[in-house]
């Protein structure tokens, strides 16, 4: 299947960003969206997304945890993706040495998220 958009998920200086993690998964409704897990452990996004996905059908798209460490699979799946966001600077480095084009890469500080209407599959996020 096909990775509509690729997102760093890095500490917010408290663990995981809850909000943001949820959201992401929300949008994974309308394709399946690549979380670049950079010093997060997928036990953590595990816990916090086993509410919601309790409440979504279990034949959503959703997404996918590739660790930040996996140059290849980030190159793999960088270079298909609508949009690309960076929590890092070190993921913004590595992304645009992947040849990334500009116009497909975003902060994912939610200031920043309102900036594509291809935002996460094309919804923006509720934080």
């Amino acid at each position: 299947m096909k990775i509509n958009d690729v997102i760093e998920i890095a500490s917010n200086g408290q663990g995981a960003p809850t909000g943001l993690i949820r959201a992401i998964y929300q949008a994974s409704q309308f394709g399946q969206i690549a979380l670049v897990l950079h010093d997060i452990e997928p036990e953590s996004v595990d816990q916090i997304l086993d509410p919601v996905v309790e409440t979504l059908p279990r034949t959503i798209p959703g997404v996918v945890y590739i660790d930040f460490n996996d140059k290849d699979r980030i190159r793999e799946v960088v270079s298909s993706a609508n949009c690309v966001f960076f929590a890092t600077r070190a993921f913004r480095r590595i992304v645009s040495s992947c040849g990334v084009d500009s116009d497909r890469l975003y902060s994912v500080k939610s200031s920043a998220l309102g900036v594509t209407p291809l935002v996460m599959n094309g919804h923006l996020p509720i934080f």
